[in-house]
C-alpha cells in the first residue's frame, strides 16, 4: 500500500468535493477554481466550469488513491501528473465551447474583450532552453544508462546526499515521464499564449499587465524545464561518480532562486491587479 499516494488521492477527492459544494458561491478569482479566460464570460459559465473541474479533480484523486492502495505510491503519484495534463487539455477545449455558447445566448462584453487579447509568441531563448534542456538531459541519461549500477539515487536531501534509492529502470522511467509531463504542460501554455491568448487572459489584467504576466510565465516554464533537466542529470552524475560536483549544485540553486523570484513576481502582479479590479456577476 502506498501511503503517500493514497493520502494525496484522498486530498484531491476532498478538494474536488469542497470545490463543487462552494461552486455557486465562489467568486471569480486568481487562485481557486477554473483560471481559463473563457470561464469569465458570464457567471453561469464560471459556475458550470468550476463544477466540471471539481468532478474531474475528485475522479483523478479516486484513481490515484486506488492505484496507490493496490499497486503502490509510484503509479498513484504518476497518475496525478499524467491525469492533470489530460484534464487541463480537456478543460481548455470544453471552456471554449461553454464560453461560445454563453456569448450566443447572452452577448457578453467579456467575450468581446477576449477577442482583443494580443497573441504573444514565446521568446526564441525560452524555446531553446526548453528544447535544449530536454534533449541534452534525456540523451545524457540514455547514453549513460548501461553504465549505471542496478540501484541509483532517486531523491536527495538538503545536503545533496541521497536519501532514497530505486532500481535504475524505475528511476529512469520516472525521470523520462516527469520530463514529458513538464514538456506537455509547457507546450500547451506556449501554444495558448501564441495562438489562443484568450484562454490565458484574466479580466483583472489590462493588456499591458497581461503581456508582462504571459512573458513571465514563459520564463517560469523555461526555468521549470531547466530544473527538471538538472534534476535528471544529478541522479546519473552521482551514481557514476559517487558524489556531486559543486558546479552542478550551484547551477541547480541559481535556477531555483530565479524560479522562485519569477513566481513571487507573478503572484504580486496578479494580487495587485485583482485588488484593483474585482470581477462579479449577478447570481445565475
Amino acid at each position: 500500500m502506498g501511503v503517500v499516494g493514497f493520502a494525496a488521492g484522498l486530498g484531491l477527492v476532498a478538494a474536488g468535493a469542497l470545490l463543487y459544494a462552494f461552486s455557486g458561491k465562489l467568486p471569480p478569482n486568481p487562485f481557486v477554481g477554473v483560471r481559463i479566460g473563457y470561464a469569465y464570460v458570464s457567471r453561469k459559465a464560471w459556475v458550470k466550469l468550476v463544477k466540471v473541474s471539481s468532478i474531474l479533480v475528485a475522479a483523478l484523486g479516486a484513481v490515484s488513491a486506488a492505484l496507490s492502495l493496490t499497486v503502490g505510491d509510484l503509479p498513484g503519484l504518476m497518475s496525478v501528473g499524467l491525469g492533470s495534463v489530460i484534464i487541463t487539455y480537456f478543460l481548455i477545449y470544453y471552456a471554449e465551447r461553454v464560453g461560445e455558447e454563453e456569448s450566443l445566448r447572452t452577448p457578453a462584453k467579456q467575450w468581446e474583450v477576449l477577442k482583443e487579447v494580443p497573441k504573444i509568441p514565446p521568446p526564441a531563448a525560452a524555446l531553446l532552453i526548453v528544447i535544449g534542456t530536454a534533449v541534452v538531459s534525456m540523451l545524457y541519461v540514455m547514453v549513460n544508462y548501461p553504465k549505471l549500477p542496478e540501484q541509483v539515487p532517486s531523491h536527495f536531501g538538503p545536503d545533496w546526499k541521497p536519501n532514497a534509492y530505486s532500481p535504475k529502470s524505475v528511476a529512469v522511467g520516472v525521470t523520462f515521464t516527469n520530463e514529458l509531463i513538464i514538456l506537455a504542460v509547457t507546450a500547451l501554455l506556449y501554444y495558448l499564449g501564441w495562438r489562443k491568448p484568450e484562454a490565458l487572459y484574466k479580466p483583472w489584467f489590462d493588456i499591458s499587465t497581461y503581456v508582462k504576466v504571459v512573458n513571465t510565465l514563459y520564463i517560469v516554464l523555461a526555468l521549470v524545464n531547466m530544473l527538471v533537466g538538472i534534476g535528471s542529470t544529478t541522479m546519473i552524475v552521482y551514481a557514476l561518480n559517487n558524489g556531486m560536483p559543486s558546479w552542478l549544485i550551484i547551477s541547480f540553486d541559481v535556477v531555483l532562486v530565479a524560479l522562485l523570484l519569477s513566481v513571487v513576481y507573478l503572484i504580486a502582479v496578479t494580487v495587485k491587479a485583482y485588488r484593483r479590479v474585482r470581477v462579479s456577476y449577478p447570481s445565475p
